[in-house]
């Protein structure tokens, strides 16, 4: 994810066993984020270090502004994902990640290069939840059929730390991304 979505870019999952995939439900909404509020800023580091901010942030609409340097595995993965170059000539990218729920109770996700305001990705997506997730820490997966971000989210005090993996097709894209408040 995202993402995110992330944010970032949203990943998939390599094939898991069925007593593993059913740690997580499917859910009709997006369910509040352990510790994150609207307008909240988070740093990121591994595969995409910068920050993010949660523009939009509700049960139906997810929405992350993310300014963030990719590592060389996540721009030639994002890239190959797309078919087509990012518009930053540098591993300095802006992206802007969504999750949205439809009219028939389904959610969408659309991830657009800011650079160029370009759509670069959209689909389907289910929105899962851990089934460990609780008021301090919490698990949730943004899967779609190309790609899926897993996400642990723990609140710590008066701060979160959390850990977004990101997968294309069944396979982990090397490293993971680590984040905090900012």
């Amino acid at each position: 994810m995202a993402t995110a979505v992330m944010p970032v870019l949203p990943g998939i999952s390599p094939l898991m066993p069925a007593a593993a995939a059913s740690k997580y439900t499917e859910v009709n909404q997006i369910p509040a984020l352990v510790g994150i509020k609207q307008d909240d800023w988070i740093k990121t580091g591994g595969l995409a270090t910068g920050k993010m901010q949660f523009t939009k942030l509700g049960s139906n609409h997810l929405q992350i502004q993310q300014q963030i340097n990719l590592n060389r595995f996540a721009r030639a993965a994002i890239e190959q994902v797309v078919e087509r170059k990012l518009s930053s000539k540098t591993n300095d990218v802006k992206f802007r990640f969504e999750v949205k729920k439809q009219s028939d109770g389904t959610f969408s996700y659309l991830l657009f290069d800011e650079g160029n305001n370009q759509l670069l990705l959209s689909g389907p997506v289910k929105v899962m939840v851990g089934a460990g997730s609780n008021s301090r820490s919490q698990q949730l997966e943004f899967k779609a059929p190309l790609v899926k971000m897993h996400v642990t989210i723990e609140q710590a005090g008066k701060d979160i730390k959390g850990l977004a993996k990101y997968y294309i097709g069944p396979v982990p894209i090397p490293g993971n991304m680590p984040f905090s408040r900012l």
